[in-house]
């Protein structure tokens, strides 16, 4: 079984590493938080989050449900592949 790996992408221009370090815990703490609610846990691979200007006023929970939205449309997109290779 192969390991999810994640990449955070913060550009300078959100601000200093102060607060570029607390949108990357923030992130870190979302996809662990997704990893345990799914059934089997992230699909195997390498991922990157990249992050744009604003994401520091978005409250936990809509960034939250925007990080779940993507993994769940990666992993429906995941399934339809596999299913179209049979």
């Amino acid at each position: 079984m192969q390991v999810a790996q994640i990449g955070y992408a913060l550009p300078r221009r959100l601000g200093p590493a102060v607060v570029r370090n607390k949108i990357r815990r923030r992130l870190r703490h979302i996809v662990t938080d997704i990893d345990k609610t799914m059934p089997e846990g992230l699909m195997g691979g390498c991922y990157l989050i990249g992050v744009r200007r604003g994401i520091h006023e978005t409250h936990y929970e809509d960034l939250r449900m925007s990080v779940n939205d993507c993994f769940s449309a990666m992993e429906r997109s995941s399934s339809a592949q596999v299913a179209g290779d049979r």
